[in-house]
């Protein structure tokens, strides 16, 4: 056996020249194999095998480098290469180590000639990561036709085209039909023909990379006829020119969104279109042209209910909401806002066309009603205002508002709105300057109530309601003073002092309790600060500057302030990332209540006390509170009762499968909470 230098010598001479440079520099293994062992090996080829020379190579035979799985091939290429000169092309090898691990290479030969013997010129690489990538890319496609074929939803994997190229179980039984009728017609074939073009645009838009991915409701045709709502999910599959279609029943939840939206937008006393229907059928008018609205306020409604009871003053307005709705026409739509106040919006109507409606209207309302034993005359005040310069539904509102008070104050039976109607503006104003002296003067008092557990009453949160202590008005409540700071926009300022000393004390309460602490302190959050840019950031300091921790923090937001709000959302996902719980307030008294439930970090849905409050009725309000607690339940979100005023409400709340409450029967608000820590009430 010749020594290293030798071998390199001979090898050199036998290429020629240039044969030295070109394997020192190959970024390739190169070795050289005469009578079975190594007798030259380049730098990469050293390292590939832990040696430091090519001496540490030749005290075993070369094919005993081999993993013992591929000597026999290994050694019947060698024969062939050496003795016949066939060429020994690339094929997969394992190698052993002088350390003893196992490496993965692609080796490929040629005749040799060393010292005029018959020797193997050896090229290999080493793709032990390669064929790593490739187990864990094969594990993971393992893993996806797995999931593929046992998703609970259907699935199918579509050609460039959008045919279906394979189809799981569950997408069988969405369409009531087998694979082999699925499987080569393109997706939107099933798609309702309304859907149909869209869809097909929507594809196209994917398969071009306009689009990232198709996303949305559509409806299909089942092949036994019925008609399904699927929401389906269809993005690129890898870089293969395939998609995959993730394709989920919905119908159940669209048929009771569907419910629920037909409730939650009529009056349950009366029938009629409540105040959010009313406000979203006016703006949808706006958008196509003027229109017209008449707010109705009965005279001394209050008194019916004060001499002949409530259920007597329930029944008066039933018949009258009769009576308006039959005497207008069928593009005018009627509304019950709220207590003894109703409207009419009539799209498109002149001012002369919209008096002679109201006209008809006050006429209406001055024939007696007869109510079980009673014959009551009942009077209005009417205020008219048209859409002239804008195309917000609440300005048109308001200013029918503004008309109609200025109606009841002068006696008239109804008014057109004018601007010289709006001197009531200059008391917002100065309302506006007395909160800046408010916030300044430190007038704002912070006042909390529990959020109990049901059944047993123990506090589990409490929620932080900001309070004014006027100093000649006495305590002016949240709803005379909030509207207006959230216009002039100190309701951002007052909302960070609220959140400040809401932490202070939830902390204060931890330090000295301990466990009998409450768990969380939820802070109500307004759209003008969500909208703040920042606001994650003033959270995070109040959090370090009280040292509370972020799970122990609620943010309370309306449905209102998160419609149509991509930033109020943004900020919610920054508040959710550092640990705070999100809360909707009111929920399904908003806009879109279920739709919002798609796009918002929520973990808390607070029932509006409207559908608490007759829960122990059969009715409207119950069946929309029970749709709701299985919503949060299917959701995995915690449901919290608010409003609740009577024992009977709890019981039946904690019947229907509420486990948290809050309202009057549990305690009021107050500066100083005190907490019965020692067991339920």
């Amino acid at each position: 056996m010749s020594d290293a230098s030798a071998a390199v010598a001979s090898v050199a001479v036998a290429g020629d020249a240039w044969f030295q440079a070109l394997v020192d520099l190959c970024p390739d293994t190169i070795f050289v194999i005469c009578d079975g062992y190594h007798v030259y090996a380049n730098a990469r080829g050293l390292r590939l095998l832990g040696a430091r020379t090519i001496a540490d190579l030749q005290d075993r035979p070369a094919i005993e480098f081999l993993h013992p799985d591929y000597r026999d091939p290994g050694a019947a290429r060698m024969r062939s290469l050496t003795a016949d000169g066939e060429a020994m092309q690339y094929v997969e090898e394992k190698l052993i180590r002088l350390d003893g691990r196992v490496v993965d290479t692609e080796a490929a030969g040629t005749l040799w000639e060393f010292e005029g013997r018959p020797a193997a010129l050896i090229v290999t690489r080493e793709i032990t990561e390669r064929k790593q990538a490739e187990a864990e890319l094969a594990a993971a496609q393992q893993r996806f036709r797995a999931a593929f074929r046992n998703a609970p939803a259907g699935m199918a994997i579509l050609d460039a085209n959008g045919s279906v190229t394979e189809a799981n179980p569950a997408l069988e039984a969405l369409l009531a039909e087998p694979a082999d009728s699925i499987l080569g017609r393109p997706y939107w074939q099933w798609i309702d023909e309304t859907d149909r073009q869209a869809a097909r645009s929507a594809f196209r838009a994917l398969a071009d990379e306009t689009i990232d991915s198709i996303r949305g409701d559509l409806r299909v045709r089942r092949s036994d006829g019925t008609e399904a709502w699927i929401h389906a999910c269809v993005a690129a599959l890898a870089d293969n020119g395939s998609f995959v279609a993730h394709l989920s029943d919905v119908t159940v939840a669209r048929n009771q969104a569907a419910q629920l939206k037909d409730l939650a937008m009529t009056d349950a006393l009366t029938g009629m279109a409540n105040r959010r229907r009313l406000e979203e059928e006016l703006q949808t008018a706006l958008n196509a042209g003027p229109a017209q609205v008449a707010l109705l306020d009965l005279d001394d409604f209050k008194g019916v209910n004060d001499r002949l009871g409530h259920g007597v003053g329930d029944q008066l307005l039933s018949v009258l909401a009769g009576r308006l709705s039959c005497a207008l026409g069928q593009e005018a739509l009627a509304a019950r806002m709220g207590g003894d106040e109703f409207a009419v919006m009539m799209p498109g109507a002149c001012d002369a066309a919209a008096d002679l409606t109201v006209s008809r209207l006050a006429e209406t309302l001055r024939t007696p009603v007869r109510v079980g034993e009673y014959e009551l005359l009942v009077n209005a005040s009417i205020g008219v205002a048209d859409s002239t310069g804008t195309m917000d539904p609440y300005e048109v509102l308001r200013r029918a508002d503004v008309a109609m008070y200025v109606a009841k104050e002068s006696g008239d039976r109804y008014l057109r709105y004018r601007e010289e109607y709006d001197s009531a503006s200059d008391e917002q104003a100065r309302l506006g300057a007395e909160l800046r002296t408010a916030l300044d003067a430190g007038q704002f008092r912070v006042y909390y109530q529990p959020v109990v557990e049901l059944p047993n009453g123990r506090f589990r949160a409490v929620e932080a309601l900001v309070r004014w202590e006027h100093p000649t008005r006495g305590l002016v409540a949240p709803d005379q003073f909030i509207p207006t700071a959230e216009r002039n926009g100190l309701i951002v300022e007052l909302g960070t002092w609220v959140l400040r000393t809401a932490c202070a004390q939830a902390a204060r309460w931890i330090a000295e309790l301990g466990d009998l602490a409450p768990d969380r302190v939820s802070v109500n959050v307004s759209a003008r600060q969500l909208n703040q840019p920042g606001f994650a950031h003033v959270v995070t300091a109040a959090l370090t500057e009280t040292g509370l921790s972020a799970e122990r923090l609620i943010v309370e937001v309306t449905e209102t302030a998160v419609f149509n709000g991509r930033r109020a959302v943004q900020t919610l996902d920054e508040l959710r990332t550092l640990g705070v719980r999100i809360a909707l307030d009111d929920f399904g008294t908003g806009h879109s209540s279920l739709g919002l439930l798609q796009t918002v970090p929520v973990d808390i849905l607070k029932v509006d006390k409207s559908f608490v409050s007759n829960i122990t009725m059969a009715g409207r309000h119950a069946v929309i509170a029970t749709a709701l607690i299985q919503v949060a339940d299917g959701l995995g979100l915690t449901a919290v009762a608010e409003g609740v005023e009577t024992a009977e409400q709890a019981a039946e709340l904690h019947r229907l499968g509420y486990r948290l409450a809050q309202g009057y029967h549990f305690g009021r608000p107050g500066p100083n909470l005190a907490l019965d820590l020692a067991g339920p009430h």
